[in-house]
């Protein structure tokens, strides 16, 4: 049976087991605003709860990384083309000292308020921070976090920030939201739950599992509250068939749900609909240990991605996604016929001295926890067996996966997740730095790469970026420390005029943040 037939039955099934518990009676003020049709009420429907909305915690959900963003503001705002524009700071510039620290100068907007209406310590980007720093927190910007320096608050509401080296990722931590400068009898479990933030909306009334209704907050600092929709709605549902019929009957304006879904809205046929898939920021790589010898060939690597059929890849992937035939920054290729990938690759390993009777051996590292993984990682067994490639999969568990095998580079080639941000920070990625804590794990090492990638994730200089990303495009194409597969889609629904499908080269939250209701022009 077709892997995501299987997974849409058993998440049906799943449904049926949850509605009884799930599906309760809702608050009258509920119930109006999703029979509310003006453009005072924005409805959005999601399949399942936001969860903790901490802003220095990990969103589980997109529609979870959504509400955060509707409810918290930081000194910095990205928009979806990775471009970094004033948020709380009414203005900044970076530069590096002497040591070559990034020195971050910005200057607070005046008047700032949360949203309980007490006033803004400047403090609180201190304490957040510190907060992230604070390994017993699990914030997933630990990393990044505990390479701040130093933070100065300075007349007119000026702020000097020090952070380690030169690097996007530190403007990045400037872009999540911040929490109140509190007592030690501040309690963060209970605080995720319902923030007080710094955002154009204000969290109104919560309920766990069922809904959050959110208010513009008249304090925001552009003062454009009363151009917002007075309500924004978040209504959880955990029946996928609720979700689109109860969509179709408009009571929602706006809906997120798991994209294998999307068959189904042909059989029902939905026809003013705007589908909108979003490509993640992460992808799915085959990762190569170049430091194995075996594998320090690029011709080698070549002809083993050449093996994979990206389409049984995509048949096994538990969601949308878009097959990947060389890496995202090159121009997309579409579909290229397989049987001429393998029939180089068959060519190119018999070259390099590989036949039936000394045939290449590797294994395929997966953490054990992702299902997917392992039946994708069995199925390219089967693939590079047709180029008499003998490969076994080695299952281990996540802590092992990360701390052990990727970090010592104890594997031959690995099945894993890679994140790809819109601008900047490569340099996580393939960087030869030793120093740090970085997973170097593919083995890259070569200093023009390393000068490409620096250069890429420096905050202050990034002059010829699109010439330096397509040298970069250009060393994975030709060397292939990775064989990139799939990237995923995540999807939105809302209604239109006529029915549209597109895609969208930004992350599902990343638009809709980004909404003029919200902030206005992204350049303001």
């Amino acid at each position: 049976m077709n892997k995501k037939l299987l997974l849409l039955c058993l998440m049906a099934s799943l449904a049926l087991c949850f509605v009884g518990c799930k599906k309760r009676e809702l608050p009258e003020n509920v119930v109006s605003l999703l029979s509310d049709t003006t453009k005072d009420t924005v409805k959005f429907g999601v399949y399942g709860d936001p969860l903790d909305l901490s802003p220095i915690l990990h969103s589980e959900s997109e529609h979870g990384q959504l509400v955060k963003h509707f409810v918290h503001a930081a000194p910095l705002r990205q928009t979806p083309e990775g471009k970094f524009v004033p948020g709380l700071f009414k203005d900044f510039y970076c530069s590096l000292n002497d040591d070559g620290n990034l020195v971050v100068d910005g200057q607070w907007r005046t008047n700032l308020k949360w949203h309980d209406n007490s006033e803004f310590n400047p403090d609180s980007l201190t304490y957040t921070i510190s907060l992230m720093a604070d390994k017993k927190n699990e914030s997933p910007y630990y990393e990044t976090a505990k390479d701040l320096i130093s933070i100065e608050n300075m007349p007119d509401n000026r702020c000097k920030i020090v952070f380690k080296e030169d690097s996007v990722k530190y403007l990045e931590l400037l872009t999540l939201g911040l929490i109140p400068n509190a007592s030690e009898s501040f309690d963060l479990d209970e605080y995720v739950t319902k923030p007080i933030g710094l955002g154009p909306y204000m969290i109104a009334e919560r309920k766990k599992g069922s809904h959050i209704i959110l208010k513009p907050f008249e304090a925001f600092y552009d003062n454009k509250a009363n151009t917002r929709p007075k309500t924004l709605l978040v209504h959880s549902v955990y029946d996928i068939q609720s979700l689109i019929s109860d969509f179709r009957a408009k009571k929602y304006d706006w809906i997120t749900a798991p994209s294998i879904i999307i068959p189904q809205l042909e059989t029902i046929g939905i026809e003013k609909v705007a589908i909108k898939r979003y490509i993640n920021n992460a992808c799915l790589v085959w990762a190569f240990n170049t430091g194995k010898p075996e594998l320090a060939n690029a011709n080698v690597r070549k002809a083993l991605d050449l093996l994979i059929d990206r389409n049984i890849v995509k048949n096994q992937f538990p969601m949308d996604c878009l097959p990947l035939f060389a890496s995202p920054l090159s121009p997309r290729i579409e579909k290229p016929d397989y049987e001429q990938r393998k029939a180089k690759a068959l060519e190119i390993l018999k070259t390099e001295g590989y036949t039936k009777e000394k045939p290449l051996v590797i294994s395929i590292l997966v953490n054990d926890d992702n299902l997917s993984r392992k039946v994708i990682a069995q199925e390219m067994v089967k693939m590079l067996a047709i180029a008499n490639v003998k490969a076994d999969v080695v299952s281990v568990p996540w802590g092992e996966f990360v701390n052990k095998k990727l970090v010592n580079k104890e594997y031959s080639t690995v099945l894993t997740s890679l994140y790809l941000p819109a601008k900047g920070n490569w340099g996580n990625l393939l960087a030869n730095d030793k120093q740090s804590t970085r997973l170097n794990f593919v083995g890259v090492d070569n200093d023009i790469i390393t000068g490409i990638l620096k250069n890429l994730d420096s905050a202050v200089n990034n002059n010829a970026e699109e010439q330096l990303r397509q040298q970069l495009a250009n060393f994975l194409d030709n060397n292939s420390p990775f064989a990139f597969l799939v990237r995923p889609l995540d999807v939105s629904l809302s209604h239109s005029e006529e029915k549209t499908d597109s895609v969208f080269d930004v992350q599902l939250f990343n638009e809709v943040q980004n909404w003029p209701m919200l902030y206005g022009p992204a350049e303001q």
